[in-house]
């Protein structure tokens, strides 16, 4: 009767402890789940025109203009020990680096790492993205901006924009200047720029609605896409627009001098600029 009594009792014990176990395993993992996440604010001192330099990979990285003198940069590190995330000044110069553990891989809704950056509204950008979104907005300076394997997007920003993307979509909203992108898979939409214009795709299409710089070349190319241009202003350019299979559409008043079912040549104005659009499959229509 004793041995049974005492059995129940140990019994009831290793059952609570299992209990408190299990209970300290959950704290434990909820704690090294909390633990992983962290957030930095740094900030630097810099010139008016200042140079940010960011390589970053599997980041959601967003650039705006802000303060005249200073930088400011915000991080969520969501998975804090899979991720060296560096942050440098040399003189006017800051360097944002962003690498995750070999062979990292997360399930999520969200980038494992999230950058905000502040800036001088002229600063100079070099911005790298081997996978995840880059944003810039209100900054008029010289910006290069490149993404591997996802989007790049600009709006109310001035200068010298180089866009580029091996597989992602480039949007420019309300922008001036001197506009180069390059993109090998995704779309290209520019509304409400101004400026001159190199465009070049391989698979995507190209919408264009804005005004072009008149005494300038502009080229609009995709190896298979289509080709939409809204001309804004008081285009003067002359006009050289051809497909090798897709129908090529001019419907703005224009001095046609060759016309056929995939070409279209003409004079807007006094042809003082040059607008020349190609396409190898796709539609090409100019309004």
């Amino acid at each position: 009767m004793r041995t049974r009594k005492l059995l129940g009792i140990n019994l009831a014990l290793v059952a609570r402890l299992g209990a408190r176990c299990a209970l300290g395993l959950v704290v434990l993992l909820t704690g090294c789940s909390l633990t992983n996440r962290q957030t930095r604010v740094d900030s630097f001192t810099v010139g008016a025109s200042p140079r940010l330099e960011a390589d970053v990979e599997i980041s959601r990285l967003m650039v705006r203009a802000g303060d005249a003198v200073q930088v400011r940069v915000e991080t969520t590190l969501r998975h804090a020990r899979q991720t060296d995330y560096r942050v440098s000044q040399e003189g006017d110069t800051i360097r944002v680096s962003v690498r995750m553990q070999q062979g990292f891989s997360a399930i999520s809704l969200y980038e494992p790492v999230e950058i905000t950056i502040t800036v001088p509204p002229t600063s100079d950008l070099v911005l790298t993205s081997s996978s995840g979104y880059v944003y810039v907005s209100g900054v008029a300076g010289h910006s290069t901006l490149t993404s591997s394997s996802g989007g790049v997007q600009v709006s109310d920003s001035e200068g010298i924009l180089e866009l580029s993307t091996q597989t992602g979509s480039v949007v420019c909203r309300r922008t001036r200047g001197d506009v180069q992108i390059r993109s090998d898979i995704g779309h290209v939409d520019l509304t409400d720029a101004s400026g001159t214009f190199d465009i070049v795709t391989e698979t995507g299409p190209i919408h264009f609605e804005g005004q072009l710089t008149t005494d300038k070349p502009h080229r609009f190319a995709s190896s298979s896409g289509e080709i939409d241009l809204r001309l804004l202003g008081s285009p003067d350019l002359t006009v050289d627009a051809y497909s090798q299979a897709g129908t090529v559409r001019c419907m703005v008043e224009m001095t046609t001098t060759a016309s056929a079912r995939t070409l279209c040549k003409g004079v807007i104005g006094a042809g003082v600029g040059k607008l020349e659009v190609q396409t190898s499959t796709g539609a090409i229509t100019i309004r």
